[in-house]
C-alpha cells in the first residue's frame, strides 16, 4: 500500500508539472499559479517518505512519474487542444 501512495504522488507531481508547462506555454498564467501550488503541496508529503525509501519505493516513484508524463501529454490530444 505504501508503494501505491508513492506511485500516486509521483503520478500527481509529474502530471501537474507537465500540465503546468503546457499552461505556461499557452499563457494561462492563473491556472499555472494554481497548479504550482498543488505541486508544492504534494512535494511536502514526498520529502519525508523518499528520504528513507528503498529501491522498490524508488521504482514505484519512477513508474508513477513515467505514467503521469505519458498521460498528461496525451490528454490534450484526446480532448482536441493539440493536433
Amino acid at each position: 500500500m505504501k508503494r501505491l501512495f508513492i506511485f500516486i504522488r509521483a503520478f500527481g507531481i509529474v502530471s501537474l508539472t507537465t500540465a503546468n508547462i503546457w499552461l505556461i506555454s499557452h499563457k494561462m498564467y492563473i491556472g499555472a499559479i494554481i497548479i504550482s501550488s498543488f505541486i508544492s503541496i504534494i512535494w511536502t508529503y514526498n520529502v519525508k517518505d523518499l528520504s528513507i525509501a528503498n529501491g522498490y519505493d524508488r521504482i514505484a516513484y519512477v513508474c508513477g512519474a513515467l505514467l503521469g508524463t505519458i498521460l498528461t501529454l496525451y490528454i490534450p490530444i484526446l480532448i482536441g487542444f493539440e493536433r
